[in-house]
């Protein structure tokens, strides 16, 4: 299953963060990285006010970790450290079929997907999602 990073960022020194857009990409292109989202257009609804967001696609909740946890990453991330404010997360993504959602969806909770025992609703959202297809 594909996994995503989210990262919210406020850039506090542009000349210090150049360091980190020097070093990073070569992390990403390692990891098979795929930007969906930098920058750009946003609106805060919640939480606090940062100025960047990006969101990251990789093959894998393990190709996610193992990007972050690079030497390369890491060596990128200490230029950082000083020159903004980041919040990242790594999020696991949903299956990537219909017929794998809908297998999710009809497993016993058991064996079910973790997001079907923490979800409030009565209804899994994949199976909500699946609904409109």
């Amino acid at each position: 299953m594909k996994a995503y990073w989210i990262a919210h960022v406020t850039v506090t020194d542009p000349l210090a963060y150049a360091g980190y857009q020097a070093l990073a990409p070569a992390a990403f292109a390692a990891h098979g990285a795929r930007f969906l989202a930098r920058g750009g257009a946003a609106e805060v609804l919640e939480g606090p006010v940062l100025d960047r967001h990006v969101v990251i696609e990789f093959a894998s909740l393990a190709d996610a970790r193992a990007c972050y946890y690079s030497t390369e990453y890491q060596a990128a991330r200490r230029r950082r450290q000083a020159a903004a404010t980041v919040h990242v997360v790594i999020v696991e993504g949903l299956p990537g079929t219909k017929g794998e959602i809908a297998r999710a969806c009809l497993e016993p909770e058991s064996s079910a997907p973790s997001f079907r025992k923490q979800n409030r609703y009565s209804t899994p959202p994949a199976f909500r999602f699946f609904r409109h297809l």
